[in-house]
C-alpha cells in the first residue's frame, strides 16, 4: 500500500482531509511553475511553428466538439 494514498479503510471525512493536505502541498511545489507559463504565453507568435500549434489546436477542438 502507497503510504501516502488515503487508506479505504479510513472514514470518508479523514480521507477527504488527506487528500487536502496533498492537494495544498502540490500546488504549493508547483506555484512558480503556473506562473513560468503565464508568462510564455504569446511569446512566440507569428512563426511557423506557432502557426502550426495553432492550426492543430484548432483542429483537435473542432474535433471534440459537440
Amino acid at each position: 500500500m502507497n503510504p501516502t494514498a488515503p487508506s479505504q479503510d479510513l472514514p470518508i471525512e479523514k480521507r477527504v482531509a488527506t487528500l487536502e493536505q496533498q492537494m495544498a502541498q502540490i500546488l504549493r511545489s508547483h506555484d512558480g511553475a503556473a506562473k513560468d507559463w503565464l508568462a510564455t504565453v504569446g511569446t512566440w507568435q507569428d512563426d511557423a511553428f506557432s502557426r502550426e500549434a495553432d492550426e492543430l489546436g484548432e483542429a483537435w477542438r473542432r474535433s471534440v466538439k459537440d
